[in-house]
């Protein structure tokens, strides 16, 4: 009856060091979720401001195109010949063109046969 005695409370004993253990095992996986969970909620709230950010620098940098194209559009309608000829080009006497034989040779007669 004895030995029996110690074998319960021996088991009783490793039962409660087993509990133990497994509460610090658990409760050290639980923080460690926790703090997972809560970088990448912060990475996910970084990235959303950072996007916002890029957004309103992307909108300001279209405006800016959108300026310098109308600027451009502008001063091309003001450019033509008398223009030119106060700025001192004149009109060429000869017009000469530049070309050169083509790289590829022209298979429109050769005859796919797959």
């Amino acid at each position: 009856m004895r030995t029996h005695t110690i074998k319960t409370t021996t088991l009783k004993i490793n039962l409660t060091q087993f509990k133990k253990r497994l509460f610090i095992v658990l409760s050290f996986f639980v923080v460690l979720f926790a703090v997972t969970y809560m970088f990448l909620i912060a990475s996910s709230v970084g990235n959303i401001v950072e996007r916002k950010n890029l957004e309103n620098e992307v909108r300001s940098i279209t405006s800016t195109i959108g300026e310098l194209e109308l600027e451009y559009l502008s001063i091309t309608n003001t450019i033509d010949i008398k223009y030119a000829k106060t700025l001192g080009f004149v009109e060429p006497s000869s017009t000469y063109y530049a070309s050169r034989a083509t790289l590829v040779r022209n298979n429109e007669f050769i005859i796919n046969e797959l």
